[in-house]
């Protein structure tokens, strides 16, 4: 039986056409694709074709290294079982240098190719956005300069209009909106010519005979058909009731209703619009009821709200903007000419001018590189091929591109011309996908292309759909398909959502019987003005009601779910892994939602491209090089001041702030230098001069150190690297730093130099959204992943929450308006009056872009929901009214949502509850009785669970099951008590207390700074005291300050981190233990284990010492026999009297009910019938009894962990003290 369909195997057979394939989500396209690309290599019905003479297009760089990964897998695999194929073999060794590239790369090689063609220096390369972005505004400045000079007229008058608070902001955004759109067009100025078209208008016949007055004309004609449907539907409701034995008296408004409407659907013009319109003075009033029922009078009441609601519509969506004459059109488009010339004309002396001071800097942009290779490839007179472009359709045999749908045209015309006549052209995407409009993405390219490849169906031209879904259960593909079946339709999302679009089920791996209600999607509606459900939360928590819904769901399915894994081939229970929160704006809302899943005990972390520049360790490195540059900053000082990298307290600041009250806070730390006013005790002296001494030698070193060293040097001197290291989290942090680094360094590479311009070209990175997300530290985590719905695309999860869906669109609105099909629309203002106009040109554009929009957010959402491979859950917020407004149908026919209803809706929910309703799915919606009651429960079922299955696991089997039943069978006696869960954990706490202070310093510099300046008080921190009860479990977390440091109190922390880092990975099973420190430190170092500055703290003898001794013999031998454990984690719940006897009465920890104890044991082994038990000690001890006092209690509580975990005595107990060198039984 074949591993393919019949629609997939005719994608990877059919030779000698020109293949359009429109792929569903989950269809199995790359799959498709590959094994299309194996079969043209290995000839399969047609010559071989090398793979060097086939290019592949993707979308991405990741896309593209996993294409070239698969077809090298696959090519491995045939070379493995045909070894004397030495064709094939061959083919093996060109996948390296195959054509299997993003667009930009592909162009990137024609123009080094062909540098001496196109007046391209062979040696420029390819600036970052903050390089770019610098260089534009050095342009942009210089072209207005150039301009206020002239004087000319019409500038100044652009300029009167559009600035704002005499500045240029956005007339420089209105030239740069001009120019993104132009340069994703094949030839910029040609594009830039036909946006003046418009304005070109002489006569009113001319203005009727417009692209964008036709387009017009169009839509009001469609509204006005939609708006007579409603109102014949309203009449058909009541042409049978009678009042009193006679006909309804709101028949007759309701067909004088539907005479208007049918006269604007068959207006042929604008003039006839404006002409019916202008006569419609007024709307034929209902006349009174008199002696009707009750349920005469509740019918009445639902047709006259319906009758308001259309009412409504027009008023906003035709009379509105039919307003004007011809006459009156034709004037403001004369108006507003001048404006849009000299726009045009700036903008094409930016684009000349920005293009000559890349060539002066010797780099390109990634836009440059595909207007270079057209240069190349494409004569710009008749869009036919160079011979440079026929030697490439003679060099490639097939040209591929995936995610076509994401094609614009100047890519479009670069790869159709290197094709022979499209007939060796195979193009993969789903127009339903295409979600990068806000990158110029052209989806008409792939809707023109279906229909034309329709109609012309034959060996020439095919297209095949691939919509069976190999992913998702029945349970998700149903609801998806029965939303939009009833929502994306080709006037508004660009596709016709039917059953040749929808999605068919493929996936064959669901296994039976199946909990079907488990796996049913389900839709959360949050009532955002319910008090009592804002009430029943604490303040934090109020900002985010769908994350605290989202995890009360996700603690009911943890316990209860199973989802299907791919690699046993069997359903299993979930796992936070599973789990996905997808959000349109995920990167604003992510903090919110990763605290309010922490404080409910969910790991939870933000799967972002944005986020970086927020981070504190890059916020306050950042703010070190600022003050370096400038030291007068009040916010980077107080940052930097009050961060671990000096560790000033927010007393010492605000002394030296109260001491010096005439001078800003920067001003008043520079001052205490030289006067010594604050009074403030030795230490916090020493630590300010220490500071002063590194920031004087730095300023006098900026001049002649590269900006990547420098900040290198504040790194590691300050200690800060080491110190984030050792955090929650510590893999990101370091790698945040690190990036830091690189970005330095690429800087370095650029045309700008100096700490100045640095911050700058950081500052231009975060403004013009070129974030590149933060490090990655997630492998092997096991977390709740929240991402945005773009970062989502290609991907699959078990379990997807959508959140967000009632938040509110967000649409364009801009000064100019800009379509490549209807040109450029501007508002007219008239700077003299001070009078902003709309002009009729405007408002018609921004009603086709508001469509455009909508359809784009479909898609996104369709994206969204078809991203769940098991279980599917939307979530979101709605006011009152739309609350009620869902409970009614006004214009919800029962096989779609009318084009008015779609028009107008302003979230998901507005198109997703009207369907679900209308197909009969529930819609939830919680109160605030359920959410808490569902919290407070499931935290003590949590707790209750943890200790029941520690006290049984060392019970009997017989007895285990029997009492495994009567808990399940049990009902939990106090579920209406809240009860505090409280835990203790001994590296938890070490870690929280260091992050948590670093975060408060950061994040208050700023409001540390501000009280300060204002000099009305000196702050006191507040300090949460931890009830710790050993000496080693009273952390300070101290660094090295800044730019000298305190090492002698910061390197007994630091140290113990580093030795218990190293013995972690020790590996046991190297012969000859005893000997092998530097290859194990070589190892781990060339792991990324350690640090180079970890390896610096550690004490060399006693490591060796340790490796010495018999019990890492002992170890050496337990580890070869599979029974040596290290950094176990346990959890452990049971009565306070149990092992909390020794508190000596702190009230803190006096409570009634359950305790849980948790922590990670630094190693233990089996030997025989018994455990033996292993902690590292690396603080300063002088006797063992020291030691034994210090450390017998928590020894104690692991001890019990232990035995009741594996049923085992543990017989012996070691403190290995690396102060004492020696192990110590317990």
């Amino acid at each position: 039986m074949s591993k393919w369909t019949t629609a997939q195997q005719e994608v990877i057979d059919t030779r000698n056409a020109s293949l359009l394939v429109s792929a569903a989500a989950g269809s199995g396209k790359t799959a498709v694709l590959v094994q299309r690309i194996i079969d043209l290599v290995k000839g399969v019905g047609s010559e071989p074709v090398d793979i060097d003479r086939i290019l592949v297009v993707t979308f991405t760089r990741a896309a593209a290294k996993e294409m070239k990964e698969r077809v090298y897998k696959s090519l491995k695999e045939y070379c493995r079982e045909h070894p004397h194929d030495a064709r094939m073999q061959r083919q093996k060794t060109l996948v390296h240098s195959a054509h299997i590239c993003t667009i930009d790369s592909f162009c990137q090689d024609v123009v080094r190719s062909h540098f001496h063609e196109i007046d391209v220096d062979p040696q420029a390369r390819i600036a970052d956005t903050g390089e770019l972005t610098l260089l534009s505004e050095e342009v942009m400045q210089e072209l207005l300069e150039e301009e206020y000079e002239k004087k000319d007229p019409d500038f100044l008058a652009l300029i009167d209009a559009f600035s704002r608070k005499e500045r240029d902001d956005q007339v420089m955004e209105i030239i740069t909106q001009v120019e993104r759109a132009a340069m994703a067009s094949p030839w910029p100025e040609q594009y830039l010519d036909q946006l003046l078209v418009s304005y070109e208008v002489d006569t009113v016949s001319e203005v009727e005979e417009l692209p964008w007055m036709k387009q017009l004309v169009a839509g009001v004609r469609a509204l006005a058909k939609d708006l007579g449907s409603h109102s014949r539907r309203l009449y058909a409701q009541l042409v049978n009731e009678e009042i009193k034995g006679q006909p309804h008296p709101y028949l007759p408004a309701l067909l004088d209703d539907q005479s208007y409407f049918d006269e604007l659907s068959l207006a042929t013009s604008y003039d006839s619009l404006y002409r019916i319109v202008s006569a419609h003075t007024k709307w034929t009033t209902f006349k009174r009821l008199s002696g009707a029922s009750e349920t005469d009078k509740e019918l009445a009441k639902s047709i006259q709200e319906q009758r308001n609601a259309y009412k409504k519509i027009v008023a906003g969506d035709i009379e509105k903007v039919i307003t004007g004459s011809l006459d009156d059109i034709l004037d403001e488009m004369k108006r507003v000419a001048p404006f849009a010339r000299i726009t045009v004309s700036l903008t094409k002396k930016y684009i000349e001018a920005f293009y000559k001071k890349k060539q002066e800097k010797n780099v390109l942009s990634f836009s440059d590189l595909e207007h270079k290779a057209l240069e190349v490839l494409v004569r710009k007179e008749d869009n036919r091929p160079t011979a440079q472009g026929l030697a490439y359709r003679n060099q490639f045999e097939e040209i591929m591109v995936d995610e076509y749908q994401d094609s614009n045209e100047l890519q479009e015309l670069l790869l159709s011309s290197i094709t022979r006549d499209e007939k060796n052209y195979f193009m993969v995407g789903d127009v339903k996908q295409s979600i990068y409009r806000f990158r110029q993405a052209c989806p008409d390219i792939f809707l023109e292309k279906c229909q034309r490849y329709k109609n012309k169906q034959g060996e020439t031209f095919r297209r095949i759909d691939l919509d069976q879904n190999f992913r998702s259960r029945l349970e998700v593909i149903r609801p998806v398909n029965d939303i939009f079946r009833m929502i994306m339709k080709e006037d508004l999302g660009g596709v016709e959502y039917d059953e040749v679009a929808e999605l068919k089920l493929g996936a064959t791996w669901v296994p039976k019987p199946v909990p079907e209600r488990s796996c049913q999607m389900e839709t959360i509606v949050i009532p955002s003005a319910d008090e009592s459900l804002q009430e029943a939360l604490d303040g934090k928590e109020k900002e985010s009601l769908e994350a605290v819904v989202i995890a009360s769901k996700i603690r009911e399915l943890m316990g209860t779910m199973q989802v299907y894994d791919k690699d046993t081939g069997s359903m299993r229970p979930i796992t936070y892994n599973d789990i996905v929160i997808l959000h349109r704006s995920a990167n604003a809302v992510s903090d919110s939602i990763i605290r309010i899943l922490s404080a409910r005990g969910i790991p939870a972390r933000s799967i972002s491209n944005k986020g970086y520049f927020s981070a504190v360790e890059v916020q306050t490195a950042l703010a070190a090089l600022k003050i370096i540059d400038n030291p007068r900053q009040d916010i980077p000082m107080a940052a930097v001041l009050h961060s671990p990298m000096v560790g000033l307290s927010e007393e010492t600041l605000g002394r030296i702030a109260v001491a010096h009250k005439d001078l800003g806070f920067a001003e008043a730390v520079l001052a205490e230098r030289e006067e010594n006013r604050a009074a403030i005790d030795e230490k916090e002296r020493e630590k300010l001069s220490r500071f002063y001494e590194r920031l004087s030698y730095y300023r006098s070193h900026v001049a002649d150190t590269p900006i990547f060293e420098l900040l290198q040097q504040i790194l590691t001197e300050s200690g800060y690297m080491t110190y984030v290291s050792g955090l929650t989290g510590g893999v990101r942090k370091r790698g945040n730093l690190e990036m830091l680094l690189e970005k330095a360094i690429a800087y370095q590479h650029s045309s700008y130099q100096g700490i100045f311009h640095f911050l700058s070209y950081i500052d231009k990175l975060c403004t013009y959204d070129a974030d590149t997300g933060e490090a990655d530290d997630t492998a092997g985590e096991e977390a709740v992943r929240i991402m945005t719905i773009h970062k989502s695309k290609g991907l699959e999860f078990p379990v997807v929450f959508v959140a967000g869906c009632g938040k509110k669109f967000q649409f364009d609105n801009a000064a100019v308006v800009l379509d490549r099909k209807f040109g450029m629309a501007m508002q007219y203002i008239d700077a003299k009056r001070r009078v902003k106009t709309k002009t009729l040109y405007q408002q018609a554009m921004e009603s086709e872009m508001k469509i455009a929009q909508l359809g784009e957010e479909l898609r996104v959402y369709y994206v969204a929901l078809t991203r769940a491979r098991d279980k599917l859950i939307l979530v979101g917020e709605a006011s009152k009214t739309k609350m009620e407004s869902y409970e009614k149908e006004f214009f919800y026919p029962s096989n779609a949502l009318s084009f008015v209803e779609r028009k107008n809706a302003t979230s998901f929910f507005d198109y997703a509850i009207p369907a679900l309703k209308a197909t009969g799915y529930p819609v939830t919606i919680p109160t605030a009785d359920q959410l808490v009651s569902e919290e407070v429960k499931a935290q003590i079922q949590e707790l209750d669970k943890k200790s029941f299955l520690a006290d049984i696991g060392s019970l009997p089997a017989s007895q285990r099951v029997e009492k495994l039943l009567e808990y399940y069978h049990s009902r939990y006696p106090y579920e209406d008590a809240v009860r505090t869960k409280m835990k203790y954990s001994v590296s938890e706490i070490k870690q929280r207390v260091m992050q948590e202070q670093e975060q408060a310093m950061t994040e208050n510099a700023q409001d540390l700074s501000r009280e300060f300046m204002d000099k009305e008080a000196v702050i006191e921190a507040d300090i949460e005291a931890v009830p710790l009860d050993t000496p080693e479990e009273t952390f300070t977390a101290t660094v090295p300050l800044f730019l000298g440091g305190e090492k002698a109190e910061n390197q007994p922390a630091l140290r113990g981190t580093a030795m218990h880092r190293f013995l972690e990975k020790l590996d046991f099973s190297m012969e000859d233990l005893a000997n092998t420190y530097e290859a194990q430190l070589s190892y781990e170092l060339s792991h990324g284990f350690l640090t180079e500055e970890q390896k610096g703290l550690l004490q060399v003898s006693k490591l060796r010492a340790f490796m010495k001794s018999d019990l890492a013999r002992r170890m050496k031998i337990a580890d070869q026999k599979g029974k040596l454990y290290r950094e176990q984690a346990f959890v452990m719940g049971d009565d306070p009297e149990v092992f909390l006897s020794e508190t000596e009465g702190n009230p803190e920890l006096d409570i009634q009910d359950q305790v849980i104890v948790q922590g990670i044991m630094d190693a233990f082994f089996i030997e025989d019938d018994h455990i033996v038990l292993v902690d590292y000690k690396t603080d300063y001890v002088k006797t063992e009894q020291q030691l034994l006092k210090r450390y017998r209690k928590q020894m104690v509580l692991y001890k019990m962990a232990l035995e009741r975990s594996f049923g085992l005595p543990v017989t012996e107990i070691y403190l290995y003290s690396f102060a004492l060198g020696r192990s110590v039984l317990v």
